[in-house]
């Protein structure tokens, strides 16, 4: 009993322990890029989904940073726990893809009456960059490798100030600027708004690079995407793309994980209202276009989503069990009609032996006593015979035993 007892209360032990890790609140830090920047304002927008209806559940800190590759290093050692990189960057063994955000696009600005008309002609040009941790930065280098530019040629100017960047484009301090970012990038626009003499050049080797640069592809930055009079750009703008991630350590907690992608791809409506952005989040399990492979959380939220075997074959199930049923309720009847008939048998016998026995009471004749007891053993031949071939259960034959031995008796009795 007591035994008993104690495995019932650590049974129950254990269940309020689960309750409680299930329900725990995680604080989790994210590295979210430059304030202001998409990725930055996508994890804000995240954040004010998890404050509206998981404030019991999870607390989100962002980390500004310096863009992917500065992300990478942070996640690597340990200081964050969630970040967005772009997917052309190479990423750890240990790192783990838990959504797709949106398209990231290359985007290479010039004055209009400049003379660089492809990436070739960056050749000691002043290009303005975000800074070197950022992985545009890494991108741009492949970039200028592949249309053969020798990088240290080039002088690249770090500032994200658009006052600046467009002041530099007006008056020639800057011969270009260089973006890896979505088409809705505020600070594009806000470089057009005050500096409106501004042209993109194609990037038209994009199904070449697609090779070369992991996780990329050839696509199209769209006409009048930044203005619609004038014109930017002034027609579809043959360029490269890859996609924004967002990602994790593989060692971080499936239920975490589980959270943050249910986080996101439940609440797109309220993401949206923040960004624009969310429209673009994508279900990472058919795993196109990155080589991060997905994080078990995020399988798991997947899975869960995913109808259980037994509701995706209702139909068949419920035919199966019906079919099971009817046939159950059929080998019942089944039965029940072969034991009334083997009953219906062993009567039949019994029968002739009263038949029998009637007759036995008003004969005293030796040769007609013999007789009757001549069809009692016809009678025992039959029953044993139906016996042995299942017609008699082993019910009725006990009763018409009983009967036998009694005229049997009488028979012998009178016949002494």
């Amino acid at each position: 009993m007591l035994t008993a007892l104690g495995v019932i209360a650590l049974g129950v032990a254990f269940y309020f322990l689960y309750l409680q890790q299930k329900h725990q609140k995680y604080s989790i830090k994210v590295g979210a890029g430059k304030k202001n920047s998409e990725s930055y304002e996508f994890i804000n927008g995240i954040k004010t989904v998890a404050e509206k209806l998981y404030p019991d559940r999870i607390e989100i800190h962002i980390i500004e940073t310096g863009g992917s590759k500065e992300n990478l290093h942070l996640l690597e050692r340990g200081k964050i726990d969630f970040a967005t990189i772009q997917s052309d960057i190479t990423p750890s063994e240990d790192l783990r893809l838990i959504s797709y955000l949106y398209p990231d696009f290359y985007q290479l600005l010039v004055a209009k009456e400049s003379d660089i008309m492809s990436v070739a002609d960056l050749d000691k040009k002043v290009v303005n960059i975000t800074g070197k941790t950022s992985g545009q930065y890494y991108s741009l280098l492949e970039l200028l490798k592949h249309y053969q530019v020798n990088p240290d040629s080039c002088h690249f100017k770090v500032t994200s100030d658009f006052r600046i960047i467009a002041q530099g484009l007006k008056n020639g301090k800057m011969d270009a600027v260089f973006r890896v970012r979505s088409p809705l990038y505020p600070e594009i626009d806000s470089i057009i708004a005050l500096n409106n003499n501004i042209r993109f050049i194609e990037i038209d080797q994009g199904e070449a690079l697609s090779y070369k640069i992991p996780s990329t592809y050839s696509a199209f930055i769209p006409k009048g995407t930044y203005e619609v009079q004038p014109t930017i750009p002034q027609k579809d703008i043959e360029s490269l793309a890859n996609n924004r991630l967002f990602v994790c350590d593989k060692e971080n907690d499936e239920e975490v994980v589980e959270l943050m992608t249910e986080l996101m791809f439940e609440n797109k409506y309220l993401l949206s209202l923040s960004t624009p952005l969310a429209g673009f989040i994508r279900n990472p399990i058919n795993n196109e276009g990155t080589l991060v492979p997905i994080h078990e959380g995020t399988k798991m939220f997947f899975s869960r989503e995913k109808p259980p075997w037994y509701v995706r074959n209702a139909d068949f199930l419920s035919f199966v069990i019906s079919l099971f049923a009817s046939l159950i309720t059929a080998s019942f009847g089944l039965r029940k009609f072969w034991d009334l008939r083997r009953k219906n048998q062993a009567d039949n016998a019994m029968r002739k032996v009263l038949t029998v026995i009637e007759k036995i009471k008003n004969e005293d004749s030796e040769s007609e006593l013999k007789n009757l007891k001549n069809q009692l053993y016809e009678v025992l031949n039959e029953v044993v015979t139906d016996l042995d071939v299942d017609k008699i259960n082993a019910e009725g034959f006990n009763m018409f035993t009983f009967l036998y031995n009694l005229a049997k008796a009488e028979i012998n009795t009178k016949l002494k």
